[in-house]
């Protein structure tokens, strides 16, 4: 539906590759069976909120089953080294372009970017993308990375990510459930 479009023609690349970012973010959202509800749709608008004060009300902090914890410091230190790279270069990736570089993706536009030559293109290339889906989004909810907005000629936004907290960014151990 997103490739056809309203009317029925194919829209421009960059409406596609956003269109399919936000289903991916609803779709992990759905995954997510560890972090607080509020505090994941808060952070979605930007703000803030303490999972304690949820109280156990949202079914993830209700939820007293067991989880899998996986180590995924890796992915965190490669994730974080892509974004301080980029940003040295002047060069903006969004969260599904760090994604797809962890993932090793040669889709045009990294190719095109020539991020495929980055040390991290690849890392994660045996991991599944919900999960390292969900790696940058806790990252992201711990203030690691932090998003910014660019308005293009025509308009439209596009949120790129930069390095956040400088505490955090030599990640030593970092896990998801």
């Amino acid at each position: 539906m997103i490739e056809r479009g309203q009317d029925g023609q194919r829209p421009m690349q960059d409406a596609i590759d956003r269109q399919v970012g936000e289903v991916r973010k609803v779709v992990t959202y759905c995954m997510n069976l560890s972090d607080c509800r509020r505090a994941q749709l808060l952070q979605h608008f930007g703000e803030k909120f303490d999972k304690a004060d949820c109280k156990s009300k949202c079914d993830n902090c209700n939820y007293d089953g067991e989880l899998e914890k996986k180590n995924v410091t890796p992915i965190a230190a490669n994730a974080i080294q892509i974004f301080r790279t980029l940003r040295q270069n002047n060069e903006n990736v969004t969260l599904d372009g760090c994604r797809g570089i962890l993932a090793g993706s040669r889709a045009a536009d990294i190719l095109h970017r020539g991020f495929d030559k980055l040390p991290a293109h690849g890392s994660a290339h045996d991991v599944p993308k919900g999960l390292i889906e969900l790696t940058l989004q806790r990252l992201l909810s711990l203030d690691v990375l932090r998003s910014f907005s660019v308005v293009h000629a025509g308009g439209w936004h596009t949120s790129y990510i930069k390095v956040g907290l400088s505490v955090f960014t030599q990640v030593r151990s970092f896990c998801c459930y």
